[in-house]
């Protein structure tokens, strides 16, 4: 029984190891605290002012400060000059939403692995939405749209035109005989 035992437990450390191996970035993180197996840095969290110990951990390990919690990597900036040249200047390549398979890939169109392999014919679809898109060309276009029509000047615009022809409009009527009242009491 032991023997078994022995066994399975040596089996499954090593497919611990071999996931672990090739889930590795490709590149390196950056330097931060060292993390305990399975809940990461969590338990070098503080309950209150978060923020010195990430101030002490931008004096210890520079401007980037690498954590995992429970297995989500997390990066912490740690100086202004840092943030902006990496949030600002060079944005959009770290520019991205989280990747909800449940939202995106199990309720997307036809057309997707999941629908031929299962033979799905009808589907939600949520993956045309734009909360729940990547940020690709095709995001930035649908915001440029949605921009263009749902901003301030767009719909004041559109009312002004709105407005400017309803006059024209009810006169038209008017003139035609189209427009019938009745007097109420």
């Amino acid at each position: 029984m032991s023997i078994v035992i022995l066994t399975i437990t040596i089996i499954a450390l090593g497919v611990i190891i071999v996931i672990r191996q090739r889930h590795r970035p490709s590149h390196p993180y950056p330097p931060g605290p060292r993390g305990r197996p399975l809940i990461g840095n969590v338990a070098d969290m503080p309950k209150d002012y978060l923020w010195l110990t990430f101030f002490r951990w931008g004096k210890i390990n520079g401007p980037l400060t690498y954590l995992n919690i429970m297995g989500q990597p997390v990066i912490v900036i740690n100086n202004h000059k840092t943030a902006v040249d990496l949030l600002e200047k060079r944005g959009s390549i770290y520019s991205d939403r989280y990747h909800s398979v449940m939202a995106v890939e199990l309720t997307g169109e036809c057309g997707t692995a999941l629908c031929e392999r299962f033979g799905i014919e009808v589907m939600i679809g949520l993956d045309v939405a734009p909360v729940l898109q990547s940020y690709t060309p095709r995001l930035r276009s649908l915001r440029k749209l949605m921009h263009s029509t749902l901003s301030q000047t767009a719909v004041q615009r559109d009312v002004w035109l709105s407005r400017s022809r309803k006059p024209e409009a009810t006169l038209t009527n008017l003139s035609t005989g189209h427009m019938h009242f009745s007097r109420t009491s």
